[in-house]
């Protein structure tokens, strides 16, 4: 007797000993529309294949990424080869679990490369068990367990038809393996620092830098995009593989790393010392980047030592800015276009803060956006890490859809928006998450280095 068994395309598939050659999309997905969840004992069909393709879209709804949703779709998928068993029976079943595991393995082998990792199968039986839950709710008026989780898409549990399902799963693999070859001809990844590149800490893991030498030596550019004023970036980010270019001041400004600007985006000189003044005059920290250098007036870098600025904060302020005694005046005596304005919150009552923001809106030529919960930054219309990037591109002849970014805030949303490919870490703002195509793992995470080993390198 054979220990193989024979696959709607015709191929010879050995279940206890399952090779990647003879695995195919098309025999997962036939099988699959035709294999019915909970033993046949729901009120109406309802197949493995539907189940797949709502914890798909679900996961798609999640804002995760390819490769994510990609496992979710075919999580269940070695059901094709050994067929279903309900959730109590398989339990005490350790051969099959085996089985199931091994021919799981290579089909994500075969169409992922990399094996998930703990974090990626959690995700999976989150999504998992929230169809199961709704889908068992619907089909038996039942609930398997006590508190019902939450979904963000509204699957239809109705039948649909055998064979619109199978198609489906194939159009749906096929889109996400699409998305999957694109995320392989990045060829620039745009990064936040604080929130994004940096750990809590301000530290950079040995992980993430490994994951960018990668990139580098595919030629990928790495360019870091921050708020803060050239002479402001700190060496060590200067320092890491793949970095020729810097986007600065909030992409008012992209540079070489040896200086050279390329681009820029200011406000008139008269207007910015404006509002600068009208800023001091309300009693808050500002300070004004103006060709790649900071300033701020003398007298407010002890206001801010009063008001309890965070240590981090107060030393990027001695690092990075040149005091001066009067900044308005500073401005308008050297005629020189200004970047950003950026008025620091700490100390500052709500109602202040309110008011800041609606001060922009007196002049034509000026937006804001928070930099962080504690500071905004005034400057241009077209200053922004999203102009920043895509003008890079065009500079460089590279097509914007092979751009990446990374942020985590509301400074980095129109970078989000505008790359190619946009990832929000999950420790960011509604603004950075609006904005992305996908959420990565939190800065304390690796996000960014998982996103560069498993989906770009």
């Amino acid at each position: 007797m054979s220990n193989y068994i024979t696959t709607f395309t015709g191929k010879h598939f050995t279940p206890l000993a399952p090779l990647e050659k003879d695995i195919d999309i098309r025999d997962i997905a036939h099988a699959l529309s035709l294999i019915i969840r909970a033993g046949g004992h729901y009120k109406e069909f309802y197949s493995v294949a539907q189940h797949s393709l709502h914890c798909a879209y679900e996961a798609m709804e999640r804002r995760a990424n390819p490769r994510l949703v990609l496992l979710c779709l075919l999580h269940d998928s070695a059901e094709a080869y050994i067929a279903d068993v309900t959730r109590p029976v398989k339990r005490n079943m350790p051969d099959y679990k085996a089985a199931e595991r091994r021919i799981l393995n290579a089909i994500y082998k075969k169409y992922l490369g990399i094996l998930p990792d703990e974090k990626e199968i959690e995700f999976i039986k989150t999504i998992d068990n929230a169809l199961f839950y709704h889908e068992f709710l619907y089909h038996m008026n039942e609930k398997p367990f006590d508190e019902a989780p939450y979904l963000n898409s509204e699957p239809d549990f109705s039948f649909v038809p055998f064979k619109n399902i199978e198609n489906e799963f194939i159009n749906i693999f096929e889109a996400l393996c699409h998305q999957l070859r694109e995320l392989k001809k990045i060829r620039i990844i745009g990064l936040d620092l604080d929130g994004t590149l940096f750990r809590s800490d301000k530290s950079i893991s040995p992980r993430l830098k490994s994951a960018l030498q990668n990139a580098a030596d595919k030629g990928i550019e790495i360019v870091p995009a921050s708020g803060r004023s050239y002479a402001g970036i700190p060496a060590k980010v200067k320092e890491l593989p793949g970095v020729h270019y810097l986007i600065t001041t909030n992409g008012a400004d992209v540079y070489t790393l040896d200086g050279q600007r390329l681009y820029s985006r200011s406000m008139p000189c008269a207007d910015a010392a404006d509002i600068t003044k009208r800023i001091i005059d309300m009693d808050v920290i500002v300070g004004a980047y103006i060709d790649g250098r900071g300033y701020m007036e003398r007298s407010q870098y002890s206001l801010a030592e009063q008001r309890g600025t965070e240590k981090f904060v107060l030393d990027y302020f001695r690092e990075t800015r040149t005091l001066v005694d009067g900044l308005p005046e500073f401005i308008l005596e050297n005629n020189r276009a200004v970047q950003i304005i950026t008025p620091t919150f700490y100390g500052t009552p709500e109602k202040v803060r309110n008011e800041i923001t609606g001060l922009v809106r007196d002049y034509d030529n000026m937006i804001y956006v928070y930099g962080s919960p504690s500071n905004i930054d005034i400057s241009h219309p077209e200053a922004s890490k999203g102009f920043g990037i895509t003008e890079l591109a065009r500079l460089k002849g590279i097509d914007p859809s092979y751009t990446a970014a990374f942020g985590d805030s509301e400074n980095d949303a129109d970078m989000l928006r505008k790359a190619g490919f946009g990832f929000a870490m999950a420790n960011g703002d509604k603004y950075a998450y609006d904005a992305a195509d996908f959420i990565a793992r939190s800065n304390d995470e690796d996000g960014v280095a998982d996103v560069i080993e498993k989906l770009i390198l």
